[in-house]
């Protein structure tokens, strides 16, 4: 697979991303995660210009068809990693919605 295309090389960068983020989602670090997230993004947005005029092989696509798979499987486990912390910002924010309320009621 020596002769890549440009979108072999998206995929190739979206799957060590992902993998990346998985790692720091199960380390717990959100912050980090979200910059390496904004990467993935800009990956996303350069995938979507580039024209299919690359006429794959059928191991090329094959190839990015397991690194589909890959990252589809690294965000659901990320997605899963995130949904307890997700809870606990959603918990915070309600407290805190809840605090602005009693404070303007109260005119604090």
């Amino acid at each position: 697979m020596e002769d890549k295309s440009e979108i072999l090389h998206c995929y190739e960068k979206m799957l060590l991303l992902t993998a990346k983020m998985l790692a720091l989602a199960n380390a717990g670090e959100w912050d980090a995660m979200s910059s390496v997230e904004a990467e993935f993004r800009a990956c996303v947005e350069q995938l979507k210009t580039i024209v299919p005029s690359d006429n794959l092989s059928a191991e090329q696509l094959q190839y990015k068809k397991q690194m589909l798979q890959q990252i589809l499987a690294d965000d659901a486990q990320i997605r899963h990693l995130m949904m307890p912390e997700m809870t606990r910002l959603g918990d915070l924010l309600g407290y805190l919605r809840q605090r602005q309320n009693v404070n303007h009621a109260y005119g604090y």
